[in-house]
């Protein structure tokens, strides 16, 4: 949820109805989602290093997103654990050079 929250500045803005599944929550968003400009597809990111939430987005029909969320461990396996932001741009810092 905090992560929802995050991204829609607030619970009270996250849109629709959110499915609670066992391993998972997820919500479908009618919109696009910016980096900048508007910025909730950096907000997701980074809110997700932070919570150790693994984010999965996928598109539904008609002009939906599906925003799917797995909470991780920060430890452990691939599929079990998740990065945190300092690690996750250190893997990746040849991309930025």
């Amino acid at each position: 949820m905090a992560v929802l929250s995050d991204i829609f500045n607030g619970e009270h803005h996250i849109p629709g109805k959110i499915d609670d599944g066992c391993f998972y929550l997820s919500v479908r968003y009618r919109g696009a989602m910016a980096t900048y400009d508007f910025d909730e597809l950096t907000r997701l990111v980074i809110s997700a290093h932070e919570h150790a939430v693994r984010v999965q987005l996928s598109g539904q029909p008609p002009n939906y997103l599906r925003i799917m969320l797995h909470p991780r461990d920060r430890d452990g396996v691939m599929s079990k654990r998740h990065p945190t932001l300092a690690q996750a741009i250190s893997r990746l810092t040849p991309i930025a050079q």
